[in-house]
């Protein structure tokens, strides 16, 4: 399990797969019911990374419903929250924001919701604060091999891969740059500028850090730009080309080629990252 977790913070989800699959036989063996939910839940946050959503929603409901049948029910709330995700990520919105709603007690849901509003081009409410969240993910029980914490999706391999401390921790990262983007498409008076050197300046600690999702907060640099400075600006090519080589970077980790091509071009972020690329010519 270690294993699997450590290649799907570096992008090796071939990889992350195989070791889960391995786990899985184990904890089939053993009757761990807890471990059974926990096994499907990450693979499948690997299938969400692929861009595999439908995979992802089955993965994610059936381990909310292992977890229910095994009272398991801490586990519950959060696997429908990664539930509704995926659900955003094909376009169901308004089935998607009723679950984040009824599971707003699990921190993921708040930073989803924002997600949600950027894909789906509407602000259907105001987000909670970014000190609201870390209080909330700062409350939330940490993980340990000998009792899993399901208090966030993010708890088994980030935060045990970069740490929980409110500046190193992924989903606090990650809202930083969603409550920003969502601040310059939603709100009138947003200063696009300051917006965008803000989480550049997020963007780069994040690449020093090797965050995962460093492509994504260029890529935001990079939609403000094309839209308030025009897609061929000097700022907006370097900011697509920031985003696109460090994605290129992780999807080296990636030992098939089938695979890889579907982590590009299957994933909702990334494949806008790489049509953004292809279309200006960097590809």
């Amino acid at each position: 399990f270690e294993s699997a977790m450590v290649h799907l913070v570096q992008g090796g989800l071939t990889s992350a797969s195989a070791a889960l699959d391995l786990v899985s036989r184990s904890v089939e063996a053993e009757y761990e019911r807890e471990w059974e939910a926990l096994v499907l839940f990450m693979k499948g946050r690997v299938a969400f990374e692929l861009g595999n959503y439908r995979s992802a929603e089955l993965l994610f409901q059936t381990a909310a419903s292992v977890a229910s049948v095994n009272q398991v029910a801490e586990a519950v709330p959060l696997c429908r929250t990664w539930y509704a995700r995926a659900q955003m990520h094909q376009n169901r919105f308004a089935s998607a924001e009723g679950i984040l709603a009824s599971c707003a007690e699990v921190p993921d849901a708040a930073l989803f919701l924002a997600e949600g509003h950027i894909l789906a081009g509407r602000a259907t409410g105001p987000l909670v604060s970014a000190e609201e969240l870390e209080e909330s993910y700062g409350r939330a029980r940490s993980w340990s091999i000998h009792e899993p914490s399901w208090a966030s999706g993010f708890a088994a391999a980030e935060d045990r891969c970069y740490g929980s401390a409110p500046e190193r921790r992924i989903a606090l990262r990650l809202y930083a740059v969603y409550s920003r983007f969502h601040r310059w498409r939603f709100e009138s008076g947003a200063d696009p500028a300051a917006l965008v050197a803000e989480i550049e300046a997020i963007a780069r600690d994040a690449i020093a850090l090797r965050d995962p999702y460093a492509a994504l907060y260029y890529y935001f640099c990079y939609e403000i730009c094309a839209r308030t400075q025009g897609s061929r600006s000097a700022d907006t090519i370097t900011y697509l080309s920031r985003g696109f080589k460090y994605l290129q970077k992780r999807s080296d980790k990636i030992d098939d080629n089938a695979v890889r091509e579907q982590f590009m071009q299957a994933n909702t972020w990334n494949a806008r990252l790489y049509r953004a690329a292809r279309e200006n010519m960097l590809i």
